[in-house]
């Protein structure tokens, strides 16, 4: 449901026999009230969402090669990164396809199958009332309540935080992370027939587009451009399609394109299927995976390894030949080492407010 018609207030479509103050009244009240939303807030609960991802670079081989000389001779530039992911992208595009399950911060799963055209993996997260997991070909992951307590752990459920307050988010009208940034309105103005907003928060200056849209009888925004402070040039951009309605009635777009001009870097996000589904559907999926038994997404995996954490202890289990074998792990380093290689998941949304991630350490609670 459109949340003005929640909240009672009756929108006329933009361009209809009014003024254009009566116009501006109802764009600047959409605008702040979108601008209290919190990324979480935005993605319903009890859902099934599946999207596709294909990450591209903005970059010509000319540029490319152009940039490779000029780094000739300087192996530690920060920039080398850029230019090596800019030539493996120009060869091939990094796509991938992900499905959240959700119901809340404590009961969910998300599937990512990805090809980076040199091959194919997969990488699983989830959480359950026991503890938090992933799986990766031979290898699972858990930690416990009582480990993820633990500050010095990199926690899987930044995964999650990252992916809400990435593509997923931007579907149902998210205006990214700038509702954390205390958001100030600057100004608001007709431009060729959309609204167009100028926001100053904590997380940068932003210039939001958005228009009435008649089909779904409510405002939706149309772009959303991060400004650099100094020249007011586009840092980032974020493009929505043309949105429909769907769970609940809700304005929904079944595309985001982000772009980040200065490191050339281009990640398009098609809705591939958005339904409601149970909780107890949900914790079928999200149960942890075990070795030799089906789990309903991959089926019987072969795990070789398991890294499991209870409390201030580790413990790796191998499988061999001979059985079983179980070696402790020392939580503070070694273990936290692990933990960020097993709960590194890779997405330009992710590369575009992981920063803000990091500062941001609310857990996310769906309304």
């Amino acid at each position: 449901m459109c949340l003005f018609a929640t909240l009672g207030i009756q929108i006329p479509a933009f361009g209809s026999e009014q003024t254009h103050d009566a116009d501006k009244a109802q764009a600047e009240a959409w605008i702040l009230q979108q601008l209290s939303i919190r990324p979480e807030e935005r993605v319903p609960p009890a859902v099934r969402i599946s999207l596709s991802t294909t990450k591209q670079t903005t970059k010509s081989l000319a540029e490319i090669e152009k940039a490779k000389t000029e780094l000739r001779g300087f192996p530690n530039h920060p920039k080398q990164w850029d230019v090596q992911n800019w030539a493996r992208l120009a060869k091939h595009a990094y796509v991938a396809k992900h499905t959240l399950w959700l119901l809340d911060d404590r009961l969910w799963r998300l599937c990512t199958d990805r090809d980076d055209g040199e091959k194919a993996t997969f990488s699983d997260h989830g959480r359950n009332d026991d503890e938090a997991w992933q799986l990766t070909p031979g290898l699972l992951a858990t930690l416990d309540d009582a480990a993820l307590a633990r500050p010095q752990l990199t926690r899987p459920t930044a995964v999650f935080d990252t992916h809400i307050s990435g593509s997923v988010q931007y579907f149902f009208g998210g205006m990214g992370l700038l509702p954390l940034g205390s958001p100030r309105l600057e100004s608001l103005a007709a431009e060729q027939g959309q609204w167009e907003a100028m926001v100053f928060s904590t997380t940068g200056r932003h210039r939001i587009r958005f228009e009435w849209n008649q089909e779904c009888n409510a405002f939706f925004p149309t772009k959303v451009e991060m400004l650099a402070n100094a020249d007011s040039s586009v840092m980032t951009t974020w493009t929505y399609g043309r949105p429909f309605l769907g769970l609940a009635q809700q304005p929904t777009c079944n595309e985001v394109v982000f772009v980040s001009h200065g490191n050339g870097h281009k990640e398009t996000s098609r809705l591939v299927e958005c339904e409601n589904t149970s909780a107890e559907e949900i914790a079928k999926y999200a149960k942890t995976p075990a070795p030799d038994q089906s789990d309903p997404v991959r089926g019987v995996v072969s795990i070789r390894k398991i890294a499991y954490s209870k409390g201030s202890d580790a413990f790796v289990k191998t499988m061999t030949a001979q059985g079983e074998v179980i070696t402790r792990t020392p939580l503070p380093e070694q273990f936290q080492q692990q933990s960020q290689m097993l709960w590194y998941v890779s997405s330009a949304a992710g590369l575009a407010v992981v920063g803000c991630v990091l500062v941001w350490k609310k857990k996310v609670a769906c309304a």
